[in-house]
C-alpha cells in the first residue's frame, strides 16, 4: 500500500464560498422562472396542479436525494477499501454534500470539487495517494456510468419519437467530452514519465512537487482494475437512477403521474444540457433542459415546472447550506483528524 511521509501533507487554498454568487444564482433562477413561467405557463392550471399534491411524495424525494449522498460515498469507499483505508459511510455522505457545494459554486467543470474533496479526504487522515486514487476512480466511474445513462435516456427519446437535432447536438458535444476525459484519464494513469519531463518553473513549485509525487505513488493497475470500476459505476448508475427517481417523485407530489424512465431520461438530459455549457450547478441551464423535455413528453407545463423547482429545491438549494457549513469545518481545519476515529470497523 502507498505511504506518504510526512513531509508530503499537501494544504490545498480553496477560494472562500462567494455569498454574492448564491444571491445572484438565486435572483437569475427566480426571474429566469417568472419570466418562463409569464410567457408558458397558465396561473389557473397552476393552482389545480398544486391542488392535487400529494406531499407524502416530498418524504420519497428527500429519500432517494438522501441515497444519492450514501451511493456517492462509497463510490470513494471502493477505492479506499482497496486500499485497505475505508471510511465511514457517514463521513464520506458528508463529503458528497460538501463537494456538491462546492461545484455549484464554483464553474471549474468539477475541478474544484476534487480539489476539495481531496483536502477533505487528507483532513479525515487518508493519505494523498489514496485520496488521489479515489478520485481518479470516481472520475472514471462517474463517466462511464453517464454515458450508460445517456444512451438509456437516448432510448427512450427515439421509443418516443422526441429525438431532435438539439438533441443530438448536446448528447454529441458530451459524447466527444466524455471519451477525451476517459481517454485522457487511463493515459494519465498509465504513463508518469509525463512528470519527470514537466518544465522546471512548473516543478519549483513546492505544492505542484508534492502533488506530483503524490500522482506518481498512484497505482494505476488498483484504480484500473475491472471489478473495482465496474462496482464503482455500478453505484454512480444509482445516483443516476435516483436523481431521476427524485424527479419522478416531485412530480408525484405536484399531481402529476408520469413514467419513471421518463422522468429518469428528463433528468439526465438536463444534466447534459448543464455539463456541456460548463455553467456552476446548470443553473438555468438545467431547469430549462428538464421543463422542456417532460413537456415534449405530453406532461402539462404547469406541473413540469413545479417538479422541476421541487427537485432544484433538494438536490441543489437546500443542500448548499449544510455542505457550504461542513465544507468551510473540513477544509480549513489545519489538523487531521486520528484515521482510527474515521476507519469503517
Amino acid at each position: 500500500m502507498p505511504t506518504e511521509p510526512a513531509e508530503e501533507k499537501l494544504e490545498f487554498g480553496l477560494p472562500k464560498i462567494p455569498t454574492l454568487t448564491l444571491i445572484i444564482s438565486f435572483v437569475i433562477i427566480i426571474g429566469a422562472s417568472a419570466l418562463v413561467f409569464a410567457r408558458f405557463g397558465d396561473f389557473g392550471r397552476f393552482l389545480d396542479t398544486a391542488k392535487r399534491a400529494e406531499p407524502w411524495w416530498l418524504v420519497a424525494a428527500v429519500g432517494f436525494q438522501v441515497l444519492t449522498y450514501v451511493s456517492n460515498g462509497e463510490v470513494w469507499n471502493v477505492a479506499m477499501r482497496a486500499a485497505k483505508h475505508p471510511l465511514r459511510p457517514g463521513i464520506l455522505a458528508r463529503l458528497a454534500v460538501e463537494r456538491l457545494s462546492i461545484d455549484q459554486f464554483m464553474p471549474s467543470a468539477g475541478v474544484a470539487g476534487h480539489v476539495g474533496t481531496l483536502q477533505a479526504l487528507r483532513h479525515f487522515g487518508v493519505p494523498t495517494p489514496i485520496a488521489l486514487e479515489a478520485l481518479f476512480v470516481d472520475l472514471l466511474s462517474h463517466y462511464g456510468a453517464y454515458v450508460t445513462s445517456v444512451v438509456v435516456a437516448l432510448s427512450v427519446f427515439a421509443a418516443h419519437n422526441e429525438v431532435t437535432p438539439i438533441v443530438l447536438l448536446t448528447l454529441g458535444v458530451f459524447g466527444v467530452t466524455a471519451t477525451v476525459v476517459l481517454v485522457s484519464t487511463v493515459l494519465f494513469l498509465r504513463n508518469h514519465d509525463w512528470i519527470h519531463r514537466l518544465p522546471k518553473w512548473i516543478t519549483k513549485h513546492t505544492l505542484v512537487a508534492r502533488l506530483t509525487r503524490s500522482v506518481a505513488q498512484v497505482d494505476a493497475d488498483r484504480v484500473l482494475a475491472w471489478d473495482l470500476l465496474s462496482e464503482a459505476t455500478l453505484f454512480h448508475l444509482a445516483i443516476f437512477f435516483l436523481d431521476g427517481a427524485t424527479l419522478w417523485a416531485t412530480l408525484r407530489a405536484v399531481g402529476v403521474h408520469a413514467s419513471i424512465l421518463v422522468s429518469f431520461s428528463a433528468y439526465v438530459i438536463a444534466m447534459v444540457a448543464g455539463t456541456v455549457l460548463f455553467i456552476p450547478g446548470g443553473v438555468g441551464v438545467f431547469e430549462v433542459g428538464a421543463v422542456t423535455t417532460l413537456v415534449g413528453f405530453g406532461i402539462p407545463f404547469e406541473g413540469a415546472f413545479a417538479a422541476t423547482l421541487l427537485l432544484r429545491g433538494l438536490t441543489l438549494w437546500i443542500p448548499l447550506v449544510p455542505g457550504s457549513i461542513l465544507a468551510h469545518k473540513d477544509l480549513v481545519s489545519p489538523t487531521p483528524i486520528a484515521p482510527s476515529a474515521t476507519k469503517n470497523g
